[in-house]
C-alpha cells in the first residue's frame, strides 16, 4: 500500500493516514500497556516513508478498547494540526515526546563509583548458575558485549552464537580472550532466525546446566528506500533480528531468566530513512519487551544509536564520515543525558554508562538528530540544544 501511494500520481498531493488498534504500548493517560506485537512493526515502516517523503505519512493508533467514530474524528483532527503520529486512548489524544528523566547525579562526575552504583542498583545478578546466551556473539556488538559481560558483570559461563559458530572471523580469538579473563565460553553455530534451530538451542542449554540470561545482539542490514524494498529484502532483515526474538521469547517463555535483553535500535524511532525494513524490526523488538513486561516476564529493550567501535551496522558509516564527523560529537558529549520517548522506550546519550546498566561504559555514544524534540547535530551538539538544561555539554 505504501509503495503503491507513492507510486501513485494522483495521490501526490495527499496524506495518507495509517491506522492500527492498540499497536502502541502506551494506555490510558500515557501509562504502559502490552500493544501488539503483529501491528507494531508498520509503525517502524510508516515513520520510514514519512522520513523520506515529509508530509506524505501520518500513524494513528486507536484504543483497542473503543471502537467509536469519535476516536477516528479526534486523530484526523490531530494529524491535521501537523502531528504525524498520535494514540487516542479514552477519548484523549496521546502524541511523542522525548522526556528528561530526573537525574539525581546532577552535578557529578559521571565516572564517580557512587554513580555506577546507583545505575546497577537494579540490574539482576549475571554471575550465578547458568549460561548467558548472546546472539550475534561472533559480530562487533556481540563481541564488545560478551567482553563486559565477562569484565563488567562476572559472567563465567557464555554461550555466544551466530550463524557460522566458530568459522566466523575472529571468533577463535574471542573465546581465547574470554577464557583468558576467566569464563567458561562455547561459540556454537545457529540460524536464530529458524525456529526449530533456535528451540534446539535453548532446549540444550536448559539440559546442559541451565540458561539464566539471553542478550539478543543479532541483526542485519539491507538500507533501501521504501519504494526499492521487496519482500525478500524485508524478511533478510526481519528474520535474524525481529523472527529471532520472538523465538527466544517462546522458547524460554517457561524459565525464570534473571534477564531478556534485545538491542534494538534509535533507529526504529529516529533516522529511519532509507532503512524501513530495519526500523520494523527494531519495533517489533520494542513492542515485544513491552508484551513481555505486560506478561509478567522480564525484558529490556535498548534503542542504541551507533557504536564508536568499528563494529556493528555502525561501521560503514565511517566509509562516509571519515571517521570523524561522528567521534568529534562524541567527544562534545560530556554530562549524563538519559532520554525516555513516551513509548517507553530508553534512548542513550552518552558514551560512559546508562541508567540501566546495559551499556558498556566507554563504548557507546548516541548520536540522534528526533524530529519530534530538539535536533542533536554536530553543531548543536557543540553550541548546546533547545532543550531546557541541553543534552550535550
Amino acid at each position: 500500500m505504501v509503495q503503491e501511494w507513492l507510486a501513485g500520481e494522483r495521490f501526490a498531493g495527499s496524506r495518507l493516514v495509517v491506522v492500527t488498534r492498540g499497536a502502541m504500548p502506551v494506555g490510558v493517560g500515557g501509562s504502559a500497556a502490552a500493544g501488539d506485537v503483529v501491528q507494531a512493526p508498520v509503525w517502524g515502516l510508516v515513520r520510514a516513508a514519512l522520513a523520506e517523503n515529509p508530509g506524505r505519512f501520518a500513524l494513528a493508533d486507536l484504543d483497542p478498547d473503543a471502537r467509536v467514530p469519535a476516536d477516528v474524528d479526534a486523530a484526523v483532527a490531530a494529524v491535521v494540526s501537523g502531528e504525524s503520529e498520535v494514540a487516542v486512548r479514552g477519548g484523549a489524544v496521546l502524541v511523542p515526546r522525548l522526556t528528561r528523566l530526573p537525574d539525581d547525579r546532577a552535578g557529578q562526575d559521571d565516572t564517580h563509583p557512587a554513580g555506577q552504583a546507583d545505575s546497577l542498583a537494579s540490574m539482576p545478578a549475571l554471575d550465578g548458575s547458568g549460561a548467558v546466551l548472546v546472539t550475534g556473539g561472533t559480530g562487533g556488538l556481540g563481541a564488545v558485549v560478551a567482553r563486559y559481560l565477562v569484565a563488567e558483570r562476572g559472567v563465567r559461563d557464555l554461550v555466544l552464537v551466530s550463524r557460522r559458530g566458530l568459522e566466523a572471523p575472529g571468533a577463535v580469538e574471542l573465546a581465547g580472550e574470554l577464557r583468558g579473563l576467566g569464563a567458561a565460553v562455547r561459540v556454537l553455530a545457529c540460524d536464530v532466525s529458524d525456529r526449530g534451530a533456535v528451540r534446539g538451542l535453548v532446549d540444550s542449554l536448559v539440559a546442559d546446566g541451565g540458561l539464566l540470561a539471553v542478550v539478543h545482539a543479532a541483526g542485519v542490514g539491507d538500507n533501501g528506500l521504501v519504494g526499492a524494498l521487496s519482500p525478500e529484502r524485508l524478511e533478510g532483515v526481519l528474520g535474524p533480528k525481529a523472527d529471532a526474538a520472538w523465538w527466544l521469547h517462546e522458547a524460554t517463555a517457561g524459565l525464570e531468566l534473571a534477564a531478556f535483553v534485545l538491542f534494538s535500535s534509535a533507529g526504529g524511532l529516529v533516522l529511519t530513512a532509507g532503512q524501513g525494513n530495519y526500523a520494523a524490526a527494531n519495533v517489533f523488538l520494542d513492542a515485544l519487551a513491552a508484551w513481555r513486561r505486560a506478561g509478567g516476564l522480564v525484558a529490556t529493550s535498548m534503542a542504541f544509536g551507533f557504536w564508536d567501535v568499528g563494529a556493528g551496522l555502525g561501521q560503514y558509516l565511517s566509509q562516509v564520515d571519515g571517521g570523524g564527523w561522528l567521534r568529534r560529537v562524541c567527544r562534545c558529549c560530556r554530562l549524563m543525558r538519559v532520554w525516555r520517548c513516551s513509548r517507553g522506550v530508553w534512548i542513550v546519550v552518552r558514551r560512559r554508562w546508562c541508567r540501566c546498566g546495559w551499556m558498556p561504559r566507554r563504548w557507546v555514544c548516541v548520536v540522534m538528530r528526533c524530529r519530534l524534540c530538539c535536533g542533536v547535530c554536530a553543531g548543536e551538539a557543540r553550541g548546546g540544544c533547545g532543550v531546557a538544561g541541553g543534552c550535550c555539554g
